[in-house]
């Protein structure tokens, strides 16, 4: 199987030569596609010294965008599949195998999901809460058991990055990702995984991005 890692990284430098490292055990280094979403720190040169592949944007356009412009060169690329990671440490690098290994037992899933909740995850109560409540409603919309909605370690088949395509250019672009996948219908499992939380900032903003939501989910009834 052609697999790429998709890594969007925005001021990582403390993290994402780590990342690749772990990344490197399971799939080749111009594999791994870094992209550098208008980082002011080191992020750009730990990556071209680490011999992964690189997209830059100028500027910060958001995850959302940055993971188009990462499913796009996969696709040029001619992948089979792509894994979606965070480059913050979040992701243990080491479960590539298991979502390979899932893959191959459930050959009809479009997307495999890491979840978090059974795994002695650590995760803070308020972003329990709304990930409990955001997957309840995305499972009832998709019709599908999605426990983790919210996560960004992900397996997508070729197939759902050719017919699906986001809009938004946030990180809602990954819910918006599960709604379409399941409206052009594309089986969503999940896998469980454990997450790390580290001390920096979140970049969420609870009510902005409750509204977004909110927004993103009404809209679904009309696609």
């Amino acid at each position: 199987m052609n697999l790429f890692a998709i890594i969007p990284a925005y001021n990582a430098e403390s993290t994402i030569a780590r990342v690749i490292h772990g990344c490197v055990s399971f799939i080749p280094r111009e594999n791994i596609i870094v992209i550098d979403d208008g980082s002011a720190d080191k992020t750009r040169s730990l990556v071209e010294q680490s011999g992964a592949t690189i997209i830059v944007h100028d500027k910060n356009r958001g995850k959302g965008a940055a993971l188009r412009s990462g499913f796009s060169a996969a696709l040029k690329y001619d992948c089979d599949a792509v894994i979606t990671l965070d480059a913050d440490l979040q992701h243990d690098p080491t479960y590539i195998v298991k979502f390979l290994e899932l893959l191959k037992k459930q050959e009809d899933w479009g997307i495999i999901i890491g979840s978090r909740w059974r795994s002695g995850t650590k995760m803070p109560l308020d972003r329990r809460l709304s990930n409990r409540i955001t997957s309840f409603l995305i499972s009832i919309r998709t019709g599908q058991k999605i426990p983790d909605s919210q996560s960004g370690y992900r397996l997508l088949k070729r197939e759902v990055l050719e017919k699906v395509t986001t809009t938004e250019d946030c990180f809602m672009a990954e819910t918006e990702l599960l709604l379409k996948a399941s409206s052009h219908g594309f089986k969503i499992g999940s896998l469980h995984i454990p997450t790390i939380y580290n001390e920096e900032a979140s970049h969420i903003n609870k009510i902005s991005d409750t509204l977004k939501f909110i927004s993103l989910y009404l809209r679904s009834f009309f696609w």
